[in-house]
């Protein structure tokens, strides 16, 4: 690449979304809601790079870690061919992904108190620490930036994202 391609590359992430888009925002506030939605995709998308990053796992083991988490903070166990179904894997990655987690100290196979012959995954205290460490980094400024809105703010915002939400998930494919 010359010198000159790589200055005229400066502003392409600058003016991602006058082309990224089939209609534009019609109006300036409108076009900042967008740009400000997609720097927080890509701040979101660092700050969970680097949360993998500092974890030493991979992308799937950290989601694996972060399901078997949620489950027991919500008192339930899960066996690994849940793990398979909740990150839609076969049973066999997911017996994989179990063992290099085992191996990591950051799960263990424990029997199944409902069905002895039968096996549940459950996170490690060391895989709690790790996670609710590293996690903190992005869940705490999220936190602090919500509890500085006002009632109204925090309506209007909640408001848009679930209208967004819905609008992008029944959103068509392309072509």
């Amino acid at each position: 690449m010359t010198q000159t391609a790589r200055r005229s590359t400066s502003g392409v992430k600058a003016n991602e979304n006058a082309h990224l888009y089939s209609a534009l925002p019609e109006n300036r506030e409108g076009a900042a809601v967008v740009s400000a939605l997609q720097d927080l995709g890509d701040v979101a998308r660092q700050a969970e790079d680097r949360a993998v990053i500092e974890l030493g796992m991979n992308p799937g083991d950290v989601l694996a870690t972060r399901y078997l988490l949620q489950a027991e903070r919500d008192g339930q166990q899960l066996t690994p061919t849940d793990l398979a179904t909740l990150l839609g894997v076969t049973t066999a990655a997911a017996s994989k992904l179990v063992d290099r987690l085992v191996s990591a100290g950051r799960a263990e196979r424990l029997p199944d108190p409902a069905d002895k012959r039968a096996r549940i995954v459950a996170p490690t205290a060391a895989a709690r620490a790790d996670i609710h460490a590293t996690y903190a980094l992005i869940h705490e400024p999220l936190v602090r930036v919500v509890n500085g809105l006002t009632a109204s703010e925090a309506s209007a915002v909640t408001r848009f994202l679930k209208t967004l939400s819905s609008a992008l998930a029944v959103s068509p494919t392309a072509p």
